[in-house]
């Protein structure tokens, strides 16, 4: 990977996004579908619970049709999101 984005703009599904090397905190689901329909299908895929929007010290969490989105310019990357996530959609990584 060079960091181009080309694949991000080709996705026929637009579930690629290309984040800042500093972000560490991302939701790792596309899916728009209501919890229910989530839940057949996805295990960890996202809710719309909005238990992170609630909990985020920041406010950089909305929860939009169904799917949570951070501001990477308010985030803080706390993980606090992290652990209010109930099926584990949005996620932490350290290098």
């Amino acid at each position: 990977c060079i960091v181009c984005s080309a694949c991000a703009r080709v996705c026929p599904n637009s579930i690629l996004e290309l984040l800042p090397s500093s972000q560490k905190t991302y939701v790792a689901c596309m899916n728009n579908d209501k919890g229910v329909v989530t839940r057949k299908v996805c295990s960890h895929g996202c809710i719309g619970c909005k238990k992170c929007e609630k909990a985020c010290p920041s406010g950089a969490i909305t929860v939009t049709d169904n799917l949570a989105h951070i501001d990477l310019k308010l985030c803080t990357n706390c993980g606090v999101c992290v652990g209010e996530c109930p099926t584990g959609a949005i996620k932490a990584y350290q290098i």
